[in-house]
C-alpha cells in the first residue's frame, strides 16, 4: 500500500477540494504548508517522504488552459508525478507524456473516446492511470454509454483493454472527511482482481481507513485534507510504514 498526497491547482495555486465543487475551492491552509505554490507543496511532500505525488490540473480541466510550463517544474521536485491535465484524446496523452511524466492520470470525466482509450492502453499501460471519476457513484463521462455503466462493468471493459492501473474518485467525499463509503468498500473488493494497481480517493481521513483498503487489496490511496488539517499525522504515517 503506498500513500499519494494530492495537489490541485487552480489559477496557479494549490486549493483545498471539497465534494467536487470546484468553482468554489478555496486557497489551501494547511498545517503542513504556508504556501500555495504548487511547486513548494510537492517540494514538501517529497522532503517528508513521499514518492509519489498526484497533481490535478483543474484550469486544465475546467478552462482547458493546462500549465505545460509548470509540469516540468513539478517533476523536478518529486521522484514519481502523477498528473491529469484534463486528457481528452491520445495525443493529449502522448503529448503530457514526451514531457517526461511518469504517469498519466486518464480521467473518464474528460476522455471523449473509447476507441482511443483502448489504443492508448494497448500502447502504454505501464504509463497510464484510468481514474474513473464519481459523484454519488454515477461515473462521469462525455461518452453517453460510459455513463449508463456500473463501475465494475467500466473496470471489467478496460481490463480487456489491457488496464493496469485505475482510480475510484469518489468526488461527493473528497475534503468531507466521511471516510470511505462502506457501499464503495464493498465494489472495490469485487475490482481489486482486475486491476495490477487500484488506488482511491475520496473522504479517506485516517489511517484505519488506509488499514481498511489494505486488507481488501488496494494498491494506493490519495488524500488531501486529512494530511494537511492533520487528521493524518506524518508520525503515525511513518510508524506504519506507509513512508
Amino acid at each position: 500500500m503506498i500513500v499519494v498526497p494530492v495537489i490541485d491547482i487552480m489559477k496557479g495555486l494549490t486549493v483545498h477540494a471539497v465534494r467536487g465543487e470546484r468553482r468554489a475551492y478555496k486557497p489551501l491552509e494547511s498545517t503542513i504548508s504556508n504556501s500555495t505554490d504548487p511547486v513548494e507543496v510537492a517540494s514538501i511532500f517529497s522532503n517528508i517522504g513521499f514518492n509519489y505525488v498526484y497533481v490535478a490540473d483543474l484550469d486544465a480541466i475546467i478552462y482547458r488552459a493546462p500549465s505545460w510550463s509548470l509540469y516540468s517544474r513539478l517533476k523536478s521536485v518529486v521522484r514519481y508525478l502523477m498528473l491529469d491535465n484534463g486528457a481528452k484524446s491520445y495525443r493529449d496523452c502522448v503529448k503530457l507524456l514526451d514531457l517526461g511524466i511518469d504517469y498519466a492520470v486518464i480521467g473518464s470525466e474528460t476522455f471523449e473516446s473509447m476507441s482511443e482509450l483502448k489504443s492508448l492502453l494497448e500502447a502504454y499501460a505501464d504509463k497510464v492511470i484510468v481514474s474513473v471519476d464519481l459523484m454519488d457513484n454515477q461515473i462521469l463521462s462525455p461518452i453517453q454509454s460510459v455513463r449508463t455503466l456500473h463501475v465494475d462493468e467500466y473496470l471489467r471493459i478496460l481490463h480487456r483493454f489491457g488496464l493496469c492501473s485505475a482510480i475510484i474518485l469518489e468526488l461527493s467525499r473528497v475534503g468531507s472527511g466521511l471516510g470511505v463509503d462502506t457501499g464503495m468498500i464493498n465494489i472495490i473488493n469485487r475490482l481489486t482482481p482486475l486491476v495490477d494497481k487500484l488506488y482511491v480517493g475520496g473522504g479517506v481521513r485516517s489511517i484505519e481507513d488506509i488499514e481498511i483498503l489494505r486488507e481488501i487489496g488496494v494498491y494506493g490511496v490519495l488524500i488531501a485534507t486529512a494530511l494537511h488539517k492533520g487528521w493524518m499525522r506524518i508520525e503515525d504515517l511513518r510508524r506504519r510504514g506507509y513512508l
